[in-house]
């Protein structure tokens, strides 16, 4: 069962059993019948340090199936909601303890724009696991630093009746293969000691284990250890 990877401290938020990750664009289209499907969505995330603003980009991209991983887009809110609520259970033991507004359309858009203005911003790339008109799942680069550091955190959940499939390993080794084309060095996700899929998932990815960090966020009320992985990006 893949669950969650947590991001760090800075904006805990949509754990893989991992940590890490968390385009304004009104237009959203699909393509289902190619092999690689394309998202037109505005320039930002990653590729925003390196590139014109105005230069449009495309994120969309055939992970199993039908299923496209794709960039987090503001009209993404009310299916997101349905994907949490339909998941709170299976997430709660992986993630921060959430009020009932975060699992209502209103509380999507607040943090859909947040994530969107973050994005924007270059520090960010929310991405958006998608099958057909459902979203099951999220894939996050986040604290992206540039310089000497050249790192981001990465961080996912994937929706309890799609795990098992390669779903999560598939588009994490996606996600290696964007950021390494946008000049990040390096990524980091965090995950709980208990989270044996999750840890499964980041080594089959290439991820190595880096350390202990003891009581290093406060998933499910709880103040909790979690193994430190990263992944250099320079390697292959």
């Amino acid at each position: 069962m893949e669950t969650a990877v947590h991001p760090p401290p800075h904006g805990v938020d949509d754990l893989l059993g991992v940590s890490g990750l968390e385009a304004q664009q009104i237009v959203h289209s699909r393509s289902h019948g190619a092999q690689s499907a394309t998202v037109p969505t505005a320039l930002c995330g990653i590729a925003a340090a390196q590139a014109a603003y105005t230069v449009p980009m495309t994120h969309g991209h055939r992970i199993q199936g039908s299923v496209i991983l794709r960039e987090l887009l503001p009209e993404d809110a009310e299916p997101l909601a349905a994907a949490y609520i339909r998941n709170r259970s299976h997430l709660a033991p992986w993630e921060p303890a959430r009020d009932d507004f975060y699992f209502t359309a209103a509380g999507q858009a607040e943090d859909v724009e947040a994530k969107i203005a973050d994005c924007e911003a270059g520090r960010s790339l929310p991405l958006i696991l998608e099958d057909g008109e459902l979203i099951i799942g999220r894939f996050n680069i986040t604290d992206i630093v540039r310089g000497p550091f050249l790192s981001g955190h990465l961080g996912y959940w994937v929706d309890q009746a799609y795990t098992g499939r390669g779903i999560a390993t598939a588009a994490t080794r996606q996600v290696l293969s964007m950021a390494a084309n946008d000049g990040l060095h390096r990524l980091q996700a965090s995950v709980l000691v208990n989270n044996q899929a999750s840890q499964t998932v980041l080594r089959t990815a290439g991820f190595q284990k880096i350390g202990l960090a003891e009581k290093y966020l406060k998933i499910a009320g709880q103040w909790q250890d979690h193994l430190l992985f990263q992944r250099l990006l320079d390697r292959d």
